[in-house]
């Protein structure tokens, strides 16, 4: 003869809530907290810290060193994120630049200095020699598409990532 299991349920009564139900907000409990704990560890190494020039990664010292030959670094910021470490650095002349997680540079503001032709996009220089002759590049910006790129004139310009230009507009 065959053994039938019978279930029987824990609650006779449709009012009144199964062991289930019971479960699911402890366990959201218990993951909401397990997530505060693992945000409490991680930020405080997070946050901006000055470091000498000379611990900054070599990506970003030979950035300087080619394209910035003359130039040497006379501040650097290093921001510790949960997803990554970015550097700020100032040069003598002026210039910031902004490095991103890669140690890929972000962002160049000569602060009314010409940009390095080497530092830009070759179709970028292209379109900007073309079309504004004489007239220096002083701030280039990586975006999530593109770059933005302002001109000594006040002109800002939006290119593609490819380099073709998506858009113009002239500071009054």
């Amino acid at each position: 003869m065959a053994s039938r299991k019978i279930i029987i349920p824990l609650s006779l009564s449709k009012d009144e809530p199964s062991t289930n139900q019971h479960a699911k907000p402890m366990k959201q409990k218990i993951l909401a907290s397990i997530i505060l704990s693992i945000c409490i560890l991680l930020l405080p190494g997070c946050g901006d810290t000055i470091v000498p020039p000379s611990q900054l990664p070599e990506a970003i010292t030979s950035f300087v060193k080619e394209h910035f030959p003359e130039e040497s670094i006379t501040f650097a910021v290093k921001d510790r994120k949960i997803y990554g470490t970015k550097y700020h650095i100032e040069l003598v002349n002026g210039a910031k630049i902004e490095f991103d997680t890669d140690n890929v540079w972000d962002k160049i503001d000569c602060q009314n200095q010409p940009v390095p032709s080497t530092a830009v996009p070759m179709a970028i220089t292209a379109y900007t020699q073309t079309n504004y002759p004489s007239i220096a590049i002083i701030m280039i910006d990586k975006e999530d598409h593109g770059y933005e790129v302002e001109l000594i004139t006040g002109i800002n310009l939006k290119f593609n990532e490819h380099g073709a230009i998506i858009n113009k507009d002239i500071k009054r």
